[in-house]
């Protein structure tokens, strides 16, 4: 594999992999695992802007480092430009993070019925206040701040940026078909044309003894507004049908391996998460 450079602003990210924040995933113990593994940026959970800004109790808990984790990346959420500019004012002067990612790429329906995550970029006036904001609170302590997009993921594959893709689930099958949110069987789909490892994250409790495989996996239809609607307004034809599917199923062939409390499960499937299944009870 050819060596990869990868700079975030001052920081080198070396070995060049990002791990993603993951909702009750990537919490300061997690990241201290992935860093045992080697060095690389590790991202905190998606924090609320104005939770932050309010000093929520939680909040404060999720954005804890620990003292050798460098750089320590916080990614904010956040639809009002003043807010995410007063979070990372915060974040600057209080010294509680060395970059900060924006979020505008999730597709969770409790984020984007608030109009923020996916539901922003649209909106170009109020994308470009809250980067604008975002900059101008960090550019003093010099903290990089970085728009990312869930759509670029093939091109910085195929542009050698990246060396290994790392995703979530919420229900793993017996051979280990995989159900996750929406766009993870893309993000595999498109790690395998590129030949890049696939690896997914989770917990013994997230797989399912009950359900051979992915067909065994209902899928939960989100409510059709939710896409056919930005703001109370309709956004798509009348007379036009929604498909608005939560997950996706990956199937295990395209899935290098599972990272569990268990250890790691390889190929073949089948008989290493049984293997797990029978070593929990």
């Amino acid at each position: 594999m050819r060596a990869l450079n990868l700079r975030i602003g001052r920081y080198a990210v070396d070995p060049p992999v990002v791990l993603a924040p993951m909702a009750g995933i990537t919490n300061v113990a997690f990241r201290r695992l992935c860093r045992e593994q080697g060095a690389g940026l590790y991202v905190c959970e998606m924090i609320t802007s104005r939770a932050l800004v309010e000093r929520n109790p939680e909040t404060m808990q999720m954005i804890a480092f620990d003292d050798d984790e460098h750089p320590r990346s916080l990614q904010l959420y956040g639809v009002a430009p003043a807010t995410v500019g007063a979070a990372v004012r915060m974040v600057a002067e209080e010294d509680l993070a060395d970059h900060v990612d924006l979020n505008f790429g999730c597709p969770v329906p409790k984020v984007t019925r608030r109009g923020g995550g996916a539901a922003l970029p649209y909106k170009r006036a109020l994308f470009s206040d809250i980067v604008a904001a975002a900059v101008r609170a960090a550019d003093p302590a010099g903290i990089p701040v970085t728009v990312m997009a869930d759509t670029a993921a093939g091109a910085a594959m195929a542009g050698g940026l990246v060396d290994a893709v790392l995703v979530g689930c919420d229900r793993v099958a017996r051979n280990g078909d995989t159900a996750n949110k929406i766009g993870t069987y893309t993000l595999a789909v498109l790690a395998d044309a590129n030949r890049i490892p696939f690896y997914v994250v989770g917990p013994l409790s997230s797989f399912d003894p009950e359900a051979a495989d992915g067909a065994a996996i209902e899928i939960e239809q989100r409510p059709a507004a939710e896409v056919s609607t930005v703001g109370g307004a309709r956004v798509a034809p009348d007379a036009a049908g929604v498909w608005n599917p939560a997950f996706d199923i990956t199937p295990a062939a395209l899935i290098t391996a599972f990272i569990t409390d268990a250890g790691v499960l390889r190929p073949p499937f089948p008989g290493s998460i049984a293997g797990a299944l029978a070593g929990q009870r």
